[in-house]
């Protein structure tokens, strides 16, 4: 029988309870074996510095240290650089053993820039694609064809695609960093312990 991993990537700055529940909800919907963290090193697509990798990447450890269900990789900080998905599914695949099916954990709003990804088609080779409703997206299965079909997709992609069952959730990094920077409360946004390492490494302040 397969194993199946799922793998979430992201610059995780900071990691959320969204990032949380969309792992959990995919591991449930899918009898996944574990979901894969990946925390990038230099994302390709971001035009903002994040704050370093190392720091990111712990705060990760910190999210999913109770869940043996989750297991964190460091591959991309390993390897620095650019963190390209196809390079890393690559190596993921060469540590795993042969009796195994990935599952790529992405967003909504990624989804629509994905044929723009390095070498998105092999990515599909390799991968089944796994979406999670972003921004005040929020679907039923019907309704997500109908939205499929209406953002003109390649059939390769789309007959890949999966839809992960959770609400639509407006939790950001980018929101929990304003918070930070305004010396806001954090909490039920992000887990406590990850709350003591921003506030004693005095992560996002102006």
């Amino acid at each position: 029988m397969l194993a199946k991993y799922g793998v979430l990537f992201g610059t995780f700055n900071p990691i959320h309870y969204g990032h949380l529940a969309i792992a959990n909800r995919a591991l449930e919907q899918f009898n996944l074996t574990k979901v894969l963290f990946v925390t990038s090193y230099i994302p390709p697509h971001r035009i903002d510095k994040p704050v370093d990798a190392y720091l990111r990447n712990y705060m990760v450890q910190l999210a999913i240290k109770d869940n043996p269900q989750f297991d964190l990789l460091d591959i991309e900080i390993k390897r620095q650089g650019l963190s390209y998905t196809i390079d890393s599914v690559k190596e993921i695949i060469r540590l795993l053993d042969c009796h195994h099916k990935l599952y790529l954990i992405i967003g909504s709003d990624n989804l629509l820039s994905f044929t723009t990804w390095q070498n998105y088609q092999e990515i599909l080779d390799l991968t089944n694609i796994l979406i999670a409703p972003r921004n005040d997206m929020s679907f039923n299965n019907k309704d997500f064809s109908k939205w499929l079909i209406s953002q003109k997709l390649p059939t390769i992609l789309t007959e890949k695609i999966e839809l992960i069952n959770l609400p639509s959730n407006n939790i950001s990094s980018s929101h929990i960093r304003d918070l930070c920077a305004n010396k806001s409360s954090l909490k039920y946004l992000i887990p406590d312990n990850v709350i003591n390492f921003i506030n004693d490494q005095n992560l996002y302040r102006k």
